[in-house]
């Protein structure tokens, strides 16, 4: 069911290769929910296996973020802010096009110019914070569930 393609040096290598009879036979045996893998070994396959109460795990998760709800809000904020900031310069842009540079307005273009780069600026500083109090609220989450007992 396996073929060996001979490569190398006079041949002193292969390439394992599985044929179609043997993609059909591991087919066959997921379907079976056991599967002999290429080199021999043993794996199991549960294609029916569900999630049992999956409407507690909810829930649970959101009681461990109860105790940081400004820490959260503020992360909130700041993704809006940053999908707020993301929409901004394709208007600049299209500004920069249709009126600063056919008008040669100098004054125009170095203020969209120097506006695109602070919303970039703003951009990246909002993700740093965003990114602190991810940090933040993961870690004392863990230390609470470790400490906890």
């Amino acid at each position: 069911m396996i073929f060996r393609i001979p490569f190398g040096l006079a041949g002193k290598r292969t390439l394992t290769v599985p044929t179609r009879a043997a993609i059909k036979y591991c087919q066959r045996s997921r379907r079976a929910k056991i599967h002999d893998g290429w080199f021999g070994g043993r794996r199991r396959f549960r294609e029916d296996a569900k999630v049992q109460n999956a409407g507690v795990s909810i829930p649970r998760a959101l009681g461990y973020l109860r105790p940081y709800r400004m820490q959260i809000a503020v992360i909130l904020v700041c993704l809006i802010a940053v999908a707020v900031l993301l929409a901004v310069p394709p208007l600049l842009i299209r500004e920069l096009i249709d009126v600063a540079i056919p008008d040669a307005n100098r004054r125009l273009l170095n203020l969209l110019v120097i506006g695109m780069v602070a919303l970039y600026l703003a951009n990246g500083l909002i993700n740093v914070l965003q990114n602190h109090m991810n940090t933040i609220v993961s870690q004392r989450i863990m230390f609470d569930e470790v400490f906890r007992f």
